[in-house]
């Protein structure tokens, strides 16, 4: 068995696409334009005899006090899945570790692919290559775990805002009554204008959670996933005026909320809730099976970090275990730059 891993820039385009397309553990967040899009610079394929086998999507980020590799991870086909390849892989993201000056490596596994449906972290890729469970947070020792929240589309519309909570029912109800529209562009007949009230609602909606927004070239490639047909782009309409917008990744028959948000007034109006629950229509309508809102950290459930994550509970749906690992490369550097200064701040606490 001859094992080659290639860097994606130096891939073949048709080769990679082909692999992401007919494997089951990969989906849109593996694709070049997703690559293009963060930057996931570190990626990887691995040929296995001359043919791709198995792909490894990952980007370096600053994380605490060090950095750390993110992204969605390694897809592999039946053929990768052995110790060889295994010993191979481990061997290589060591490598790329101390060359990035990274300590660790956190993936997330798309809950849509569908290798990963309702999928336990014992039997995903994470745990056979000894990623321990769950995001780091907060503490550098301490990584919790967390689930998707998955809406079963083969139900009846009717069915599924009746798991709605309390509130977002109340909200769905209202809103129908404001006589409200919406916009669903996919595909090269997207328009700029469209994508341009959705960029605005981004901004603001980060502006208002002091959070930061999407870069203008990260917006850039979005754009271009939306007409590629691996995006679809949900505005809801009042008075002819864009004021709600849901951007969602579509692929394999399954949806992933990816970003949204709406101006003030529409917010407190519950139309997030209307928009997601017309999304929900669309999706059923175009043959979509699952619609994934996203994901909650458990230990964050009630507390202003886990807000988000509570958000995606009121839209009822299945609880999906989150497929996401960490993994130390460098322990040496990890404690020198992560856990040693927390635990003198801890000691000089205490005392």
């Amino acid at each position: 068995m001859r094992i080659e891993l290639k860097p994606f820039r130096d891939e073949s385009p048709e080769d990679w696409s082909h692999f992401v397309k007919e494997c089951d553990e990969a989906w849109v967040f593996h694709t070049a334009s997703f690559i293009d899009a963060f930057p996931y610079d570190f990626s990887f394929s691995i040929r296995i005899d001359g043919s791709i086998r198995g792909i490894c999507v990952m980007g370096r980020v600053r994380r605490r006090s060090g950095a750390y590799f993110v992204g969605p991870g390694m897809a592999l086909s039946a053929a990768a899945k052995n110790a060889t390849v295994y010993g191979v892989l481990r061997t290589k993201l060591k490598d790329l570790a101390v060359s990035a000056g990274c300590q660790g490596a956190e993936f997330t596994l798309s809950p849509m692919a569908p290798a990963h449906f309702s999928k336990k972290f014992a039997d995903s890729i994470l745990y056979q290559f000894s990623f321990s469970e769950g995001a780091r947070w907060r503490k550098s020792w301490e990584t919790l775990p967390g689930f998707f929240s998955v809406i079963d589309l083969g139900l009846d519309v009717t069915q599924i805002i009746r798991g709605f909570s309390k509130g977002n029912k109340a909200s769905v109800s209202r809103c129908k009554k404001l006589g409200l529209g919406l916009e669903v562009q996919t595909g090269q007949n997207t328009n700029r204008e469209s994508w341009q009230d959705f960029v605005t609602i981004h901004r603001q909606t980060y502006r208002r959670s002091n959070g930061e927004p999407f870069s203008d070239e990260r917006l850039d490639h979005l754009f271009l996933l939306v007409q590629s047909g691996h995006m679809a782009l949900v505005n809801g309409i009042e008075n002819g005026i864009c004021v709600s917008s849901l951007l969602l990744a579509t692929d394999k028959s399954g949806a992933f909320y990816y970003a949204g948000g709406a101006f003030d007034d529409a917010r407190q109006k519950g139309i997030m809730a209307w928009t997601h629950s017309e999304a929900i229509r669309w999706l059923k309508e175009n043959g979509y099976k699952r619609y994934c809102l996203g994901f909650t950290i458990t230990a964050l459930e009630g507390t202003v970090g886990g807000a988000i994550g509570d958000s995606k509970n009121r839209f009822g749906g299945n609880k999906w275990p989150m497929l996401c690992g960490d993994l130390i490369l460098r322990p040496a550097s990890f404690f020198i730059f992560q856990m040693a200064p927390e635990i003198v701040h801890l000691f000089l606490r205490v005392h």
